[in-house]
This record gives structure tokens, C-alpha cells and sequence, in this order.
């Protein structure tokens, strides 16, 4: 299969490490020869490490494999969830069904300097303590104005037919719930303005001023793209935009700046899965608008991952399994498929080339710099860290996990590489050792594109020591 990595002696412990430590010849030796690069020990530290623009990464990163032995640490303890090891800040966040899995280990020392995956506790916003979200069976739909302050509405659980340990890990599942609790809310906070019929034109109006500046978002100048950003911003901050021959004030309506926010983020989203989809180079200007509309609107950024998470539920990483008494139809329409007027599901190649979409515009978000100055990126390689290493402690299915690994390599893999050096290098053996012969055995032989195209793309990186930028990526400081 891959010719050029040694297969030799793959230890079960396979610890993913910041640095080739001298000391630490069995992880060394596990690596295949191409892979092998001696870096000083300098090069990383736990906290944070520089680029080669000597600008800051935030990189705050805590123990983790992703083997047959499989843990997260803190300094306190370890949480054991069946066989995967989470972090003690969830250790009250399970459900009821997941208690019999929870055994909590004696504290033990941590050690200093071995740390791997960036943590991901930065990608749902500044304060991402579940603790301090309130919970209510009935809000009040009117006094949710803004996504953030939508009320968390625990799910009941149901039945589930399979081990639940197989679709998700539980820190992605508290994540993914959190953010679709928060959606519904927010989306019935509007409700009042998005059925009132004396508002028809003023809606038509606000949908105007979303769709025609993002239909309009390319690279083909600054200037435009600057345009298009401004425009956005202003609708999105109550300032007067201009939609053909009228003026328009998203803040004439109580609820007119949070029912724009919500056109313009399931907008940018379905971006992916029909422009993105078709044209892949789309996805870098678009990203480029998008993070800078974050950084202006915090709020508005958990709006889009949670549209995001909505459409493709494989970003949380979530495997959603089917529940009983639930019809194919709702569950295909929860895993991202679309279906017909007639009632039949789309065709599974349709299916994958929108699902790619969405994983390009998501992977070129990672890794676009904001055009404010002094700011950095509200999602970051920190989430690229943090979905890759969930997706790989999971099960693979077949078809949609090789699809989206090919997807998130090409377009954020020479970040990667430029950023967490060595470290990704490891990563990379690890797919290519343990993760690739898994999504081999369950992918059925008459749909083998997804995997030959991401073995051709493995074989190359393996050969050329490198992953080359994406085609399109915009260049630095374009705008």
C-alpha cells in the first residue's frame, strides 16, 4: 500500500510528541525514515511556539494518543470513558446512558514537555465553561436577541441501538448539542419577525443585502473584496447599506439585525456546498470576508459554526447514529442529505462532492488571517488540531471520512506543517500506519474514489516531505 513507510514495529502506545526528544528512541524508531527529522528541543514549548513570520501561535496543548491507547490529561486526573480518556471538565457533562463507561483514575504527575494536540477549548468563544450556561425548559423567545444569549435546552436522550462510544467522542457531542440548542432558540427568538406579513418587504429587503454582496465575494481585486466585507459589516451593525435604489437599516426592526445575522451565516454555509462544491478556489475569499466578520461579531462567528455543524454534522466530529422508531428519511436528512420533492434521497456522489464543499470553506476559515490589524483568527489551527485528532480516535466510515481527511489536508496541510512541524509529521505516520488500513477494510470495493485519492495524496506527501498550498489561497496581507 504505501511502499515508502516503514512498517516496522508499530508500538501500541504511539504517543504523538512536540519534539523528537533524544531520549525517546522508541517513538523515534516507530517513525518511517522519510519521516525522521531531528529538531532542538527549543523549537516547541507547551504554551506557545513561532512561526516563520516570528508571530505567536497559540498553541495550548495537553498529552493525547490516538492509538489502541487513547488518553487526554490534565494536572489533576484522568477520566476514562470506555476505552478513550477525556478531559475532568466534563466529568459532570455526560448523559445518564454514558455514567456506566465513567471510572476516575488516581491524580498522577504530569509530565513536563510532552504535549501534542491543541486544545480546543478557544473555538467556542471566549468563555467556553458549560457551567455557567443556564438552563431553562421554557425560554423566553423574546428576550433571546443575540446567539450568544441563547438558552441551552437539554436534549432528552433516546434509545440508541449501538454503543455510542463508536459515533462520537463526548467532548465533540457536548459541543455539537450546545451549539444546536443554541440555534433553535435563536432561530425562535426571530420567529415573531420571520412570520410577520407586514414585514414581508423589509425581510425581502434584508435578504437582498445578504445575498447579493456574498454571491458577489472573489478575489479578482482588494478594493471588491473590501467592498463586499464593508457592506456586510455595516448591515450587520445596523448602519444604513444600499440595496438597489433604497437605503436600508437591518435596526428599524427589534429583531432585524439578529434575523440578518442568521440569513447571512446559513448564506455563507451553503456557499460551500454550491459554490464551494463546483469551484473550489472560491473558498479562500470567502473565508477571508467570513473571519473578518468573526472578529467584528463574535456572536455572529458561533452562528456560523453552528450552521455549519447543522449542515455537516462530521465537522464536530458526530456520527449520528439512527434511533429507534426514527425513519430513514429524518435520519438521512440529520447526516447532511437532501431529498426531493418525489421523496428520494440524493445519489451519494451528489452527497459527497456538497459535503466536500463545506469541509474546503471550513478548512480555508481555519487558516485565513483576519484583515483587522493585530488580530488573529477566532477559530485557528487550534480546531484543526482539535477536529483531526477526534476524527481519528473514532471509527472511520466509509466514503465521508476519506473524503473530508483528503479535503482538510489539501487545504489547511501546508499550515499545518509550516506551524506544528515534526509534530504533524508524526501525525501523518499515524494515518498512513494505523488510520488508512482501518478505512480500507470498511469501504465496500465498488466506492473506492474518496480512498484512492487520498492514498495518491498520502503517497505524495510521504515522497515529497511536504504538502504544497492550496490552489487559490489568497496571498498575505491581499486585502
Amino acid at each position: 500500500m504505501f511502499e515508502s513507510v516503514n512498517l516496522k514495529k508499530v508500538p501500541d502506545t504511539y504517543r504523538m510528541s512536540t519534539s523528537f526528544d533524544g531520549s525517546n528512541k522508541k517513538n523515534q524508531n516507530c517513525l518511517p525514515s522519510i519521516l525522521k527529522r531531528k529538531c532542538p528541543k527549543s523549537v516547541y514549548s507547551p504554551s506557545q511556539k513561532r512561526n516563520s513570520v516570528s508571530q505567536l501561535v497559540d498553541s495550548e496543548m495537553i498529552p493525547l494518543r490516538i492509538n489502541r491507547v487513547k488518553f487526554v490529561s490534565t494536572s489533576h486526573a484522568f477520566i476514562k470513558v470506555s476505552n478513550r480518556y477525556l478531559t475532568s471538565d466534563l466529568e459532570n457533562k455526560y448523559e445518564e446512558g454514558d455514567r456506566r463507561y465513567l471510572k476516575k483514575l488516581n491524580s498522577v504527575k504530569k509530565k513536563p514537555k510532552r504535549v501534542t494536540f491543541a486544545d480546543s477549548n478557544d473555538i467556542i468563544g471566549s468563555d467556553n465553561n458549560t457551567d455557567d450556561i443556564e438552563l431553562e425548559l421554557q425560554p423566553n423567545v423574546e428576550q433571546v436577541k443575540s446567539f450568544d444569549s441563547a438558552v441551552v435546552v437539554p436534549e432528552q436522550p433516546k434509545p440508541l441501538t449501538i454503543n455510542l462510544s463508536d459515533c462520537y467522542d463526548v467532548r465533540s457531542y457536548n459541543t455539537y448539542i450546545r451549539l444546536k440548542s443554541k440555534l433553535e432558540n435563536f432561530e425562535k427568538s426571530i420567529l415573531p419577525l420571520a412570520t410577520d406579513e407586514a414585514m414581508k418587504k423589509f425581510k425581502f429587503n434584508c435578504q437582498k443585502a445578504v445575498t447579493i454582496p456574498v454571491n458577489a465575494i472573489s478575489p479578482v481585486s482588494a478594493a471588491h473584496l473590501v467592498d463586499k466585507y464593508t457592506k456586510l459589516n455595516y448591515l450587520l451593525a445596523g448602519k444604513p447599506v444600499e440595496v438597489g435604489d433604497i437605503k436600508l437599516n437591518a435596526s428599524q426592526h427589534p429583531l432585524g439585525i439578529a434575523f440578518c445575522k442568521n440569513l447571512l451565516a446559513k448564506k455563507f454555509v451553503r456557499q460551500g456546498d454550491l459554490t464551494v462544491s463546483s469551484k473550489p478556489d472560491a473558498a479562500f475569499s470567502l473565508a477571508a470576508v467570513l473571519t473578518s466578520l468573526w472578529v467584528d461579531f463574535p456572536d455572529f462567528g458561533q452562528l456560523v459554526l453552528a450552521h455549519f455543524h447543522l449542515a455537516c454534522p462530521y465537522l464536530a466530529p458526530v456520527f449520528i447514529p439512527q434511533v429507534e422508531g426514527q425513519s430513514d428519511e429524518d435520519y438521512h436528512k440529520a447526516l447532511g442529505y437532501h431529498y426531493s420533492h418525489n421523496g428520494e434521497v440524493e445519489k451519494q456522489d451528489s452527497f459527497l462532492k456538497r459535503m466536500s464543499g463545506i469541509m474546503r470553506l471550513y478548512a480555508a476559515l481555519i487558516i485565513s488571517k483576519p484583515r483587522q490589524p493585530g488580530k488573529i483568527n477566532p477559530l485557528g489551527l487550534s480546531e484543526g488540531w482539535r477536529w483531526i485528532s477526534a476524527l481519528l480516535n473514532l471509527d472511520p466510515r466509509p466514503d465521508i471520512c476519506a473524503t473530508l481527511l483528503y479535503d482538510f489536508l489539501e487545504v489547511a496541510g501546508n499550515d499545518m506543517f509550516k506551524v506544528y512541524g515534526g509534530q504533524f509529521r508524526k501525525l501523518l505516520a499515524y494515518i498512513c500506519q494505523e488510520y488508512f488500513p482501518k478505512l480500507e477494510k470498511v469501504t465496500p470495493s465498488s466506492a473506492g474514489g474518496p480512498i484512492v485519492r487520498l492514498e495518491g495524496f498520502l503517497q505524495k506527501i510521504l515522497k515529497e516531505e511536504s504538502i504544497p498550498p492550496p490552489q487559490g489561497i489568497l496571498p498575505l496581507n491581499f486585502w
